[in-house]
């Protein structure tokens, strides 16, 4: 049995299932995409996909539930579940799916808060 390196989900699937499987979505085609197109294009296709279903919120009113986009290149392109006490829920090829004791993870990088509608 040959194992791929890039079997998993990322941090875009990881939130798609979460809120799928809660029915709080309907669960989007994201197509294909390269897994470093943020450093190589300067569009938000990431942040445009969870604007189909999240409005922006300010930092201050984000609660467990609530997703925190990062930007990291060009583009955001880093999204987590916030899950309360200042932690994350998200995956990465580094850690794999993992829970961070802090939001401040991606210090430095400038970062969205949004919640998702319904």
């Amino acid at each position: 049995v040959s194992q791929s390196r890039y079997v998993g989900v990322d941090c875009g699937r990881i939130l798609i299932e979460i809120f799928t499987e809660a029915g709080m979505i309907e669960r989007p085609d994201c197509g294909q995409y390269a897994m470093n197109f943020m450093v190589h294009r300067g569009d938000n296709q990431y942040l445009e996909m969870v604007e189909r279903f999240a409005d922006e919120i300010e930092q201050a009113q984000a609660l467990a539930g609530d997703i925190a986009v990062w930007r990291i290149g060009r583009t955001y392109s880093h999204g987590a579940l916030m899950i309360g006490d200042g932690k994350i829920l998200h995956s990465n090829r580094a850690d794999g799916c993992a829970v961070e004791d802090r939001l401040d993870r991606y210090f430095g990088h400038p970062v969205k808060f949004y919640r998702v509608r319904g």
